[in-house]
């Protein structure tokens, strides 16, 4: 990289591997995409493969999560293109993303981290059937991404209200709300046979597609960006804001394994004197 590792010009290869062959599909579509962004990012500053490049590139991501995503990415990617190096090289290589410290994420969601209500509906309003209809049942749902789009038809029992049962992480089993409103809209536009979201050739729709259309409504008609699992945020913090629920029932509802998770991410902050009854 530094030196003896560069190899100019670089394109973007056609085969992108990882040294961990043990990837999950979901962790290899994430990876591969992260190196494609690193690659776009070199070329659309005009910068060489390299140490510094990645670095800079590195440098331009706010968000930990995504910093130590594709910090790992990045690492995997080229600890398995240069795994034949000299040893000399491979140490080099090391030595530079051992110097790399990863961002211990912020977990408490602040207000740019979530959409009130009003948001949400005023962008499922202004966005295309399809992204509409994946914005409202995120926010109505709860759900995380890879969750809603697994959910197939016989998963929703219709009676006075929708309830669509989840199977999230862990295999745990929860059951999620949408009214008949919103379902009869998903099934009109999406009419699909055997998932509730289905596309064109009957298959779920892939959890990145589904984000980046939504991010780019958000970035149309609210002028923020907006990832889907920011829609999963705002139903947590509506929930606890608007409808006054407790860190144990907004536990239960988003699927979270521990009590704990919600505190860390949406309860924080000393309460005030007049909170605490202190007249």
């Amino acid at each position: 990289m530094a030196g003896e590792l560069v190899k100019k010009p670089q394109k973007l290869p056609q085969s992108i591997t990882f040294r961990n062959k043990g990837l999950s599909i979901n962790s290899r579509i994430a990876y591969t995409n992260a190196i494609k962004d690193y690659y776009r990012f070199i070329k659309e500053n005009n910068l060489d493969e390299g140490f510094s490049s990645v670095r800079k590139w590195l440098d331009s991501i706010d968000n930990a999560n995504t910093f130590n995503q594709r910090l790992q990415a990045i690492k995997e990617y080229l600890m398995k293109r240069f795994e034949k190096e000299s040893p000399a090289a491979r140490i080099e290589l090391n030595d530079f993303f051992s110097s790399i410290k990863r961002i211990r994420p912020d977990h408490e969601i602040k207000e740019v981290d979530y959409l009130t209500r009003g948001q949400v509906e005023e962008l499922a309003e202004n966005s295309i059937d399809s992204i509409s209809c994946f914005v409202l049942a995120l926010f109505w749902t709860g759900c995380r991404i890879s969750e809603l789009i697994n959910i197939k038809i016989n998963d929703c029992k219709v009676n006075s209200i929708v309830s669509i049962k989840i199977r999230g992480k862990g295999k745990r089993e929860r059951e999620v709300y949408i009214s008949h409103k919103l379902y009869n809209k998903i099934r009109e536009t999406f009419q699909g046979k055997m998932y509730l979201f289905e596309n064109k050739q009957g298959k779920s729709y892939s959890r990145i597609y589904v984000s980046r259309k939504i991010n780019e409504e958000a970035r149309k008609h609210l002028g923020v960006e907006v990832s889907a699992h920011t829609l999963r945020h705002s139903k947590a913090m509506f929930l606890k804001n608007d409808k006054g629920l407790t860190p144990d029932q907004i536990a239960k509802a988003l699927g979270h394994s521990s009590v704990v998770t919600t505190l860390q991410y949406y309860f924080h902050g000393t309460p005030t004197a007049e909170e605490q009854g202190i007249e």
